[in-house]
């Protein structure tokens, strides 16, 4: 996860710092904010998974209408369930909220589809979506392990902050980190307090269990792909992020 911090620029009177206590304080500034994301937009509704470069992705493009897509891919998977009801594919269900291990957990035991991974995220404008290999099949495991080395992520970069903070005499430049650190402050709370952080699963079953588990109340799309042969070690399906 990544926050871009916006650094305003240096005021008149930011010129009596030394050379030496700029770059110090640049070269803490940039170790402690690398790992969050881009401010809130209106992209902040698309998807948005980090991982390893791969040839193609599922899911809607940055300038296509979301609610275009998703009426297309339903539409789809109508058809292919109608036409081909036995065949497989992956999909990634999006979820039009997030929700807890223990809720993804029983979605999929009712679904009785295969689960890839999931895609979580701190609920929280600027931070960015992970997904988590579901290689053993534990969700509730899988989610625990990424709230915990989030949290101890978190709890060293605001820590940092709080290091730097006091030693920031331009009013501008201290406002942006005090900002950061209140981020830092707020996702931690929700981490700890074990709020929702799920919104997806990349799943495999058939056409017709596919179908029946977008039917699901909460379940805002069961995306498959064009090419029902696309799997995840060639594509990166991209569930969509709740508004």
């Amino acid at each position: 996860m990544r926050i871009k911090t916006a650094f305003l620029r240096y005021r008149t009177e930011v010129v009596i710092f030394t050379v030496g206590a700029i770059l110090f304080l640049g070269g803490l500034a940039n170790v402690v904010i690398s790992n969050r994301t881009t401010p809130t937009s209106d992209l902040d509704l698309r998807p948005d998974v980090e991982g390893p470069a791969a040839l193609g992705e599922i899911g809607p493009g940055p300038d296509e209408d979301i609610g275009e897509y998703v009426a297309r891919k339903k539409e789809l998977l109508a058809n292919r369930s109608a036409g081909a009801g036995r065949e497989e594919s992956f999909a990634v269900v999006s979820f039009d909220s997030y929700r807890t291990a223990g809720q993804a957990e029983s979605f999929l035991a009712a679904s009785k589809l295969d689960a890839h991974s999931l895609h979580v995220r701190v609920p929280l404008p600027g931070y960015s979506s992970e997904s988590i290999s579901l290689a053993e099949g534990d969700v509730m495991a899988s989610v625990d392990a990424y709230r915990q080395e989030t949290l101890a992520s978190l709890k060293e970069e605001l820590s940092e902050l709080e290091k730097i903070i006091p030693t920031v005499n331009d009013g501008e430049f201290r406002r942006v980190y005090q900002e950061d650190a209140e981020s830092r402050r707020r996702a931690i709370s929700i981490l700890e307090g074990e709020a929702p952080v799920v919104y997806g699963v990349v799943v495999r079953g058939t056409h017709a269990s596919l179908s029946k588990a977008g039917e699901v109340a909460g379940i805002r799309l069961v995306d498959v792909p064009d090419d029902p042969g696309v799997t995840p070690d060639t594509h990166r399906f991209r569930a969509i992020v709740p508004s």
